[in-house]
């Protein structure tokens, strides 16, 4: 698409922000995984990619060394 789709617009809020309101609903610790050059969001629990450009599953190293928890739930934004 040339560009990032989580701030796409989507009935006035940002792709990003449905994803989390949609997990906050029946999850107790969501967390977002941006590249480091990605324009920050307005949202408090963001990690950063350790290995930009080498795909999602590189991507979901640092967001699943975070969780307490047995059970995990994973998701892109779009």
């Amino acid at each position: 698409m040339g560009q990032d789709k989580a701030l796409l617009q989507l009935l006035h809020k940002p792709a990003w922000q449905w994803v989390v309101e949609q997990l906050d609903a029946v999850a107790s610790d969501v967390w977002l995984v941006r590249r480091p050059d990605q324009q920050p969001l307005a949202y408090e629990r963001i990690l950063f990619d350790l290995h930009p450009g080498e795909g999602p599953l590189a991507g979901m190293e640092i967001g699943l060394s975070r969780i307490d928890s047995q059970i995990a739930f994973v998701t892109g934004v779009d």
